[in-house]
């Protein structure tokens, strides 16, 4: 099936066209006015005719050249760049749902450097580390200075690995680093995000899964205690 072009795309845009239109007729006025002293009230009409359009279109936001071109077919840059910055902003207001969304559902979302420097940080990072509503400094620039020194290896291994892993998702858990009594446990899920060819990332989605690893742990240990006692 033969692939359609999009001959309107191949058009000049408005804006320059019109300023190529103008400075010919000014050209050639100009021109007239030298050649042809004679006609010179004939000629400054027509300038003062041109100025005086222009002028106007700055102020009331509309001129005739303009109308003219949009009649056959020419683009507006203005009128891209308004519809660029609505889809920009419609962009970014679904952005910000996503993230409302993540945030009642208490999980954090990271997007990290291939090194594992944090690039952003959702408000659920804050609170996952118990800074939420806290005036305190921003967290620290790297995921491994969040996760105990006994966990690092699991993080490094995740940021080594996920770059050959494609589309796949790498799930692992670790612990939190920190001054509290008891271990407090985040499972992660991460992948690589290829979409800007400029900028490789990886986005990531936490959640704080202490009560259920100790509730894992609980199982574990009364699975053992019952085959060491011969319980049924």
């Amino acid at each position: 099936m033969p692939c359609k072009s999009n001959n309107k795309s191949r058009l000049p845009y408005i804006e320059p066209t019109i300023r190529t239109i103008l400075g010919f007729l000014v050209t050639v006025l100009g021109t007239l006015l030298y050649f042809r002293p004679d006609a010179s009230t004939l000629w400054l009409g027509l300038l003062l005719f041109i100025s005086l359009n222009v002028l106007q279109s700055g102020f009331t936001r509309w001129c005739i050249m303009e109308k003219i071109l949009k009649r056959m077919g020419l683009r507006s840059e203005l009128d891209e760049i308004r519809q660029l910055g609505d889809q920009l902003r419609l962009s970014a207001a679904r952005q910000a749902g996503h993230m409302d969304t993540l945030n009642l559902l208490s999980e954090a979302v990271l997007e990290l450097s291939p090194e594992g420097r944090i690039l952003n940080a959702s408000d659920g990072w804050r609170r996952l580390l118990g800074h939420a509503g806290q005036e305190t400094e921003p967290p620290a620039p790297s995921l491994l200075d969040h996760v105990a020194e006994e966990d690092h290896e699991v993080v490094r291994h995740m940021l080594e690995d996920i770059g050959n892993t494609g589309d796949r998702v790498l799930r692992i858990r670790f612990r939190l680093a920190g001054e509290q009594p008891e271990e407090r446990w985040v499972g992660g899920r991460f992948m690589l995000d290829r979409h800007d060819s400029d900028k490789v990332c990886i986005k990531g989605v936490l959640r704080d899964i202490t009560e259920t690893y100790q509730q894992e742990r609980k199982i574990r240990h009364m699975a053992m205690h019952d085959a060491l006692t011969g319980l049924p």
